[in-house]
């Protein structure tokens, strides 16, 4: 991640960090949500199981006439689709090396994760653990137990 997704940093007693970083990523839509501009259906006055049956499609011989709609139908249909909520992902980071050139190519260890509406209340999550040293151990031994599982 680069520096301007960090949203906190603090120098380790021994050397090193912690740190804390973010990234914003766009939710997907729900199941079944329309997508934003697709009101009505692909081919025209046909329906969509004429669109994807792939048979020619007679012409037809007279315009039907158009149905009324109750009024909150058709603003419905006309309204825009809200814009697809985003979530900010952030990540606790321990570098425990006190050489920068030791840290080439190696990443910290990811001790903790979390997914939140915006970059405050995900820094909120994990700040209680990165402020403080005991959590920092904590933390590290549960992460260290994860990736090396006793037998």
């Amino acid at each position: 991640m680069s520096d301007d997704s960090r949203l906190y940093e603090r120098p380790l007693p021994g050397g090193g960090y912690v740190a804390i970083e973010s990234t914003a990523d766009v939710a997907p839509p729900p199941p079944g949500a329309a997508d934003p501009g697709t009101v009505g259906s692909p081919a025209g006055n046909a329906g969509p199981e004429a669109a994807s049956s792939g048979a020619p499609h007679p012409a037809p011989e007279a315009a039907p006439e158009a149905t009324p709609q109750p009024a909150s139908q058709a603003a419905s249909q006309a309204l825009p689709q809200p814009p697809r909520e985003s979530t900010v992902h952030a990540q606790l980071l321990v570098e425990r090396r006190a050489d920068p050139g030791r840290r080439v190519g190696h990443p910290p260890p990811v001790v903790a994760e979390t997914d939140a509406p915006d970059a405050q209340r995900a820094l909120d999550a994990l700040y209680a653990i990165a402020a403080n040293n005991v959590e920092v151990a904590r933390a590290l031994q549960r992460w260290q137990a994860r990736r090396f599982p006793s037998s």
